[in-house]
């Protein structure tokens, strides 16, 4: 890859943080322009544990832009703190939570033969969980998550697959299974202040994938 084709707050390289935690294949990978530092402008601008280079930083995230910024490959190479910038505490819910719809169960990080026959008898080779209950994860009121949950359906139409339910312990949310292309998913999601969807597809494992 050439300096000159990265994008503009790549251009410079990558954090020696960040660096540390990419897998050390994908590191001996990375164009020169990846292996060194940071101008002051952009690293001024990141969280101050990033810019401190602290292993806390690994668990904190990329700044938005600077996440959009990366390629496909080399975002999904990222440790999932550094993929998907949730908060740890968040991401471990996430991972905690069963997502059902129709009788079949998905889990983060694993293949669900259940899910994968829906998407086969709808004719879609992926879909999202989608939620409109408790944005932001701030507890509502069940009559307003569900006349939420209804505005979710009215606006997603026939995309919708299933509906059902997610849960982790004390914590449940009702949700949709939505069919056809991520982005999608994620304008609702965006939409009724979500801070992700689950991602499912045939052959692939499940995964939370966030704007």
């Amino acid at each position: 890859m050439a300096r000159d084709g990265l994008p503009p707050a790549l251009r410079a390289g990558l954090p020696p943080a960040l660096r540390a935690g990419l897998p050390p294949a994908l590191r001996a990978g990375l164009p020169p322009a990846l292996r060194d530092g940071l101008p002051p402008a952009l690293r001024a601008s990141l969280s101050p544990a990033l810019r401190a280079g602290l292993p806390p930083a690994l668990r904190d995230g990329l700044p938005p832009a600077l996440r959009a910024s990366l390629s496909p490959a080399l975002r999904d190479g990222l440790p999932p703190a550094l993929r998907d910038g949730l908060p740890p505490a968040l991401r471990a819910a996430y991972a905690r939570t069963a997502y059902e719809a129709a009788g079949a169960i998905a889990r983060i990080g694993r293949r669900s033969p259940g899910v994968e026959a829906l998407l086969r008898e709808a004719g879609v080779r992926q879909a999202a969980f989608v939620t409109a209950w408790n944005p932001l994860s701030r507890r509502m009121p069940r009559g307003w998550n569900d006349r939420m949950l209804a505005r979710l359906r009215a606006t997603a139409g026939a995309a919708v697959l299933a509906e059902g339910w997610g849960r982790a312990r004390s914590w449940a949310e009702r949700h949709l299974l939505v069919a056809g292309d991520p982005r999608r998913a994620l304008v609702l999601a965006r939409r009724f202040r979500q801070h992700a969807i689950v991602v499912v597809a045939r052959g692939r494992a499940a995964r939370v994938v966030t704007g």
